[in-house]
C-alpha cells in the first residue's frame, strides 16, 4: 500500500485494499489494516504520500472512492467492509503531527492543497513544532530578512481562495431566510423598521405591566407589614377594651 501510494498507482492500491476486504469478510474479521491505518516509517499514511508526490488522481481516489461503495441513505455506524477499509480521513496526522495538508503546501503541490481543502482538510491543525498550513505556506527568508529563499506565492494563493470563499459563505443568505420583497432593500428595510418598533412597543409593553404589578405587591406586603407591627397591635387591644366597656 505504501510503495503503491509513493508511485500514485491508484489502480494498484484498489487492488490491494479489495483484497483486505475480501479477505475480511470471508474470515468475518476485522481488515488487516486500511487506506487510513497503513502507515510509512514517519508515520505518513496513503494519503500523506499521495499529497507529498503530487499524486492528484489517487489524492481524489483517497477521499472520494469511499462515498460511492454504499448506497447514499447508508446511516453512520452502518457502512459495509469495503467502506470503511476505502475511507480516509483528511485531516490524519503522522508521527510528527503533519497532516496530508501541511505536507502539499510544504511540497508546494498546489492541486493536492486544493483537493484536500474541498474535502475537510482543515487549515489550522499544528503540527508537533507549532505549525499550520497557513505558517507553511510563508515565503522562506534568508537570515538577511529580505532575501526570498523559496517563493510560496502560488500556494499560498489556495489558502487565500479558501479563506475568501469561506467569508462568502458567512455573508451568504441563509436558505430559511424570508425572500426580499419584489421592491427591493429599501422596502425590507422599512419593514424591519416597524418590526423593531412594533418590538419595542410590546417590550414596553410588558414592562409597565410587569412595574404595576411589581408595585401592587409592595403595596399589599407593606399593608400587612403594618398591620401586625406591634403599636398596631397596641391600638388594636386598646380599641377593643373600649368596645368592650361601652357595651357595659
Amino acid at each position: 500500500l505504501i510503495e503503491a501510494s509513493v508511485r500514485g498507482d491508484a489502480a494498484q492500491l484498489q487492488k490491494l485494499l479489495d483484497e483486505v476486504v475480501e479477505f475480511a469478510t470471508t474470515h468475518k474479521e476485522r481488515p488487516r489494516c486500511t487506506a487510513n491505518t497503513a502507515r510509512d516509517e514517519r508515520g505518513g499514511t496513503c494519503l500523506h504520500l499521495a499529497a507529498q508526490h503530487g499524486h492528484v488522481e489517487l489524492c481524489a481516489f483517497l477521499l472520494t472512492h469511499h462515498g460511492t461503495i454504499d448506497p447514499p441513505t447508508t446511516q453512520p455506524g452502518d457502512e459495509s467492509v469495503a467502506a470503511k477499509v476505502f475511507w480516509t480521513n483528511p485531516n490524519r496526522r503522522d508521527a510528527k503531527g503533519w497532516t496530508p495538508l501541511a505536507v502539499a503546501i510544504f511540497c508546494d503541490q498546489k492541486k493536492c492543497a486544493e483537493l484536500l481543502l474541498a474535502h475537510g482538510a482543515d487549515p489550522t491543525i499544528a503540527n508537533s513544532f507549532g505549525h499550520t498550513a497557513y505558517d507553511l505556506a510563508k515565503d522562506q527568508i534568508a537570515g538577511d530578512e529580505r532575501t526570498i529563499l523559496k517563493d510560496k506565492s502560488e500556494v499560498r494563493a489556495v489558502l487565500e481562495e479558501y479563506d475568501a470563499e469561506r467569508r462568502a459563505e458567512r455573508r451568504r443568505p441563509s436558505k430559511d431566510a424570508e425572500p426580499l420583497p419584489p421592491e427591493g432593500t429599501a422596502i425590507a428595510m422599512q419593514l424591519e423598521v416597524v418590526a423593531d418598533a412594533k418590538a419595542r412597543e410590546e417590550n414596553e409593553s410588558t414592562a409597565k405591566v410587569a412595574t404595576a404589578l411589581a408595585a401592587k405587591k409592595f403595596a399589599k406586603k407593606t399593608k400587612k407589614k403594618a398591620k401586625n407591627s406591634p403599636a398596631s397591635r397596641r391600638r388594636g387591644g386598646t380599641a377593643r377594651r373600649r368596645g368592650a366597656r361601652d357595651a357595659l
